[in-house]
Formats: C-alpha cells, structure tokens, sequence
C-alpha cells in the first residue's frame, strides 16, 4: 500500500501517525530521540529494509514508556541481533516459532530450562 493510501486509512480510523514510521527513512532523518534509543543499530540502519525500519520505528514509539529493565533488555538484544548473520537469525526464527506453537505449560518449562542451561541447549 503507498505511503499516502497508509497515511489517509490511519487519518480516516483516527490513529495517530508520524511520517517517518510510514516511511522510514534515511538515519539523519530520525529525531534525536530516535537516534538515541536506535544508536546499537546504527552501522546497520542503511541495510535495514522498510519493513525493519518500521518495526524498529515502532519500538521507539513504546520504548520511553517501558521499565528500566525492559529498556535495558531491548537494547541488549538489539545488540544481539544485529550481530548475527543470516544463518543464526533464520535459525532463531525457526527456534521462536517452535517456542510459540508450544503450550502455555511446556512454555513455562522451557523457559526454566533456558536460564539454567542456556538458549544453545535447544534447537
């Protein structure tokens, strides 16, 4: 969908909308604001395709209302990510939706698992 027909459907619904979440855009065009929670991803921004941008754009619009310790993790992990290649990243995909095809229960387990023997025990 263009940018504008996004832009009109959002005005029409009443939802609240910048232009650079529709649009990402160069990183000089990001507020400072922006720029300070997306600064670990940085070297990477040009890379990024829209729909990345956008998402990454839409973090930012949550983040400032986050706890401290959820905006320490985010950051942590978007470290993380951007690290890895394309292998490791289709492989963590891969691993998220197994994870979320499990059970709230196996879940649970899982997760107790993971911080005893680490994320590598697992496929």
């Amino acid at each position: 969908m263009p940018a504008f027909a996004m832009l009109a459907t959002a005005c029409a619904i009443g939802i609240v909308v910048s232009w650079a979440t529709l649009n990402p855009s160069d990183w000089d065009d990001l507020a400072p604001g922006q720029q300070a929670i997306l600064s670990p991803v940085e070297p990477y921004w040009d890379r990024f395709g829209d729909v990345q941008r956008r998402r990454l754009l839409r973090l930012v619009e949550r983040y400032p209302g986050l706890p401290e310790q959820s905006q320490r993790r985010i950051t942590e992990r978007l470290l993380h990510w951007e690290l890895l290649n394309q292998e490791e990243r289709a492989s963590a995909r891969l691993t998220y939706l197994w994870f979320r095809s499990l059970g709230p229960v196996e879940q649970a387990e899982i997760k107790y698992r993971w911080m005893l023997e680490g994320y590598e025990a697992f496929p």
